[in-house]
Order: structure tokens, then C-alpha cells, then sequence
């Protein structure tokens, strides 16, 4: 991934997580957009659609290991699945 930047406003928790991570949305102008979820390798593992201030992500199906989350904005977050 290119230039990133650090998500304002935008927290992960818990981090890190096992099961579910929640994506708490700062700022109404990425509601209604999309978010992309990548693995250290830079390969998409799942697109989701923020819908409200609140996401959820379920982590059941991901491998052990570091994620980022790069939002429509072109902010990103990271976390780790343990």
C-alpha cells in the first residue's frame, strides 16, 4: 500500500482480538462507504460496508496475525488476530 495515514477519529478494539474486532466510526463522512481488510501481504481478505458509527468484523475465518484496514478516505488502521 502507498502513502498511508493514521485513521483520525477511527478505533479498534479490543486489539488484540480473537473472535470479533469493533470499529468505532469518528466521522460520519465514511459512513455509507466501503473499507478494505489486507494481510501483511498486501492481499485483500474482505471488503465490508460501513453502515453506522459502530462496526463489527467478524475474525473467525482469519489466520493468526497483523491486519490492516484501509478506509475510503485512504486512512488506515491496523490490528493483530491472536
Amino acid at each position: 500500500m502507498d502513502k498511508q495515514r493514521k485513521a483520525e477519529g477511527i478505533s479498534i478494539y479490543p486489539n488484540p482480538a480473537t473472535s470479533i474486532v469493533n470499529v468505532n466510526i469518528g466521522s460520519a463522512n465514511l459512513i455509507k462507504t466501503s473499507a478494505a481488510v489486507y494481510n501483511t501481504d498486501g492481499r485483500l481478505i474482505q471488503n465490508i460496508l460501513i453502515t453506522g458509527n459502530q462496526q463489527q468484523i467478524n475474525l473467525q475465518q482469519f489466520a493468526k496475525g497483523r491486519y490492516v484496514i484501509k478506509f475510503a478516505d485512504g486512512s488506515v488502521q491496523s490490528f493483530i488476530k491472536k
